[in-house]
């Protein structure tokens, strides 16, 4: 079972496929429609799940360390995506409980800004987690455009990444990850992906992970970092998804963690003076200083207009 791989029991009993896509639950009996009582119909239980259960459509995706397929559940029709996730990665009892604690956390995420995680099984090669699929990864966009987004879609795709935070954060977490490549889009709502990073928001970790152009100074200079780290690395995506370009971006690793501890943002000359100052006030070098999520979400970047066009 994917208990006996991780080492121990999971924190709470996996989601099963059946009820990730809508199948009636068993229980003791189930009444039709005339009152008789009927054989309920069962789920798909995590441990049966499989390679055989899905059709494969293609790569979707790629990281550092994991390949992303489409896919279909067969007996459903659902689309889904699958993360695959190398099993010698896992070797050690770091790693084991690196995976459980995401798992565990991802799993329990209820919000339509955070990709959900359906269900998860292993292969002799792989572990494997079931996701809701989605179109395209908000870098993928970006590339297709040739170019920045309008400052109205950047207010839209950030006020919905930051409720999204809201989310992950109201359920004792940070995600420390916040990047294009994580920003998922499926029609014209963007979602939260890879929580693999993601850490309790009370252990005060120090520390340096994340993705070079976004981690803030606290995570640099190896001091205890809290939920504010997100924020930070929000106001990196909008400056990106605004310029076309980190705010902080050098050409070597060095330069470039020398300007986030010490330089100010290079910011497009286009937006307003109030972006301006949302996104300097997001990417102070002081976590105390930085808005609330609340904050940035009624923000005048973040106020209701057209929505953007990322489909």
């Amino acid at each position: 079972s994917f208990c006996t791989l991780l080492g121990g029991e999971a924190e709470a009993s996996p989601m099963s496929f059946g009820s990730a896509f809508g199948m009636p639950l068993p229980t003791n009996q189930a009444v039709g429609s005339s009152g008789a009582t009927q054989k309920p119909q069962s789920k798909i239980a995590h441990h049966e799940l499989g390679e055989d259960d899905f059709d494969v459509h293609g790569e979707c995706g790629r990281g550092a360390s994991s390949v992303v397929l489409a896919a279909t559940h067969r007996s459903t029709g659902q689309p889904v995506a699958l993360k695959l996730l190398p099993r010698h990665r896992f070797s050690t009892p770091e790693a084991r409980d690196a995976l459980r604690r995401e798992i565990n956390f991802h799993r329990q995420l209820r919000s339509s800004h955070v990709v959900r995680l359906l269900s998860y099984f292993k292969t002799p090669d792989n572990v494997v987690l079931v996701l809701e699929r989605c179109d395209a990864t908000l870098h993928e966009r970006l590339a297709e455009r040739g170019g920045a987004f309008a400052e109205h879609e950047v207010g839209d795709i950030i006020r919905q990444v930051a409720t999204g935070l809201q989310a992950v954060h109201g359920s004792g977490c940070v995600h420390r990850d916040v990047k294009l490549e994580n920003i998922l889009v499926r029609g014209k709502t963007v979602k939260i992906a890879d929580f693999g990073c993601a850490q309790n928001v009370s252990e005060g970790r120090n520390t340096c992970v994340g993705t070079l152009d976004y981690v803030p100074p606290e995570v640099v200079n190896r001091d205890p970092h809290t939920a504010m780290c997100d924020v930070w690395a929000l106001g990196v995506l909008a400056c990106e998804l605004l310029g076309g370009s980190p705010p902080f971006y050098r050409d070597s690793r060095a330069a470039t963690l020398a300007a986030i501890r010490d330089a100010e943002p290079e910011l497009p000359e286009t937006i307003t003076p109030s972006t301006a100052g949302l996104l300097r006030a997001m990417l102070s070098k002081h976590p105390s200083m930085r808005p609330t999520l609340d904050d940035v979400i009624h923000s005048d970047l973040c106020a209701p207009r057209s929505p953007s066009q990322l489909s």
